[in-house]
């Protein structure tokens, strides 16, 4: 199997980086009660991992978080992006239906097109569709991929559901 690895990335600079009150029931390394100072430590390591990785030759493309003009309408896990998007060496872009609505925010279509730019994305699956229907899959966050074996493992739960497991897995070709 030949191996591959991103010489190109996405960063989301993080403006309101912390504990996220809609995800903290179904994630169990989330900490309620996280320092104030979360937000000042998760800037500056953002910036230090754009420097150590531009040193290293990858090709970084940075978008600060964009904060809702409502009142609370934040996004604290806007800087895991892997959540709501993947790419393939096949050409395709995977959009992915995530149970919080603060995460669906963060789906932005300048960053769509962006990453479609940046890649040369042949083919697009959008699994969002299936939020509506309250069933999500969470990207990297529900997923572990065996690529050479083409095997998804993946542990059922409120952020991991089913039906849009079965429909990436038929849509890669990938047993589950």
């Amino acid at each position: 199997m030949e191996r591959t690895f991103a010489n190109r990335v996405l960063m989301v600079r993080p403006a309101s980086f912390g504990a996220n009150a809609e995800t903290a029931a179904s994630n169990v390394f989330q900490s309620t009660d996280a320092s104030p100072d979360a937000l000042f430590a998760a800037r500056g390591e953002s910036v230090e991992l754009e420097r150590g990785l531009r040193d290293a030759g990858v090709d970084v493309l940075v978008f600060d978080e964009e904060r809702d003009a409502r009142e609370g309408a934040v996004s604290p896990d806007a800087c895991f992006p892997n959540n709501w998007f993947t790419t393939h060496a096949s050409g395709r872009l995977v959009l992915y239906p995530m149970e919080s609505p603060s995460r669906r925010r963060e789906i932005r279509s300048e960053l769509v097109d962006l990453v479609m730019d940046a890649v040369d994305v042949r083919e697009v699956l959008d699994l969002r569709h299936w939020a509506e229907r309250g069933r999500f899959l969470e990207g990297t966050g529900s997923l572990v991929l065996d690529r050479e074996a083409k095997v998804a493992f993946a542990a059922l739960s409120s952020r991991t559901c089913e039906g849009p497991l079965a429909e990436w897995c038929d849509a890669m070709g990938t047993e589950r």
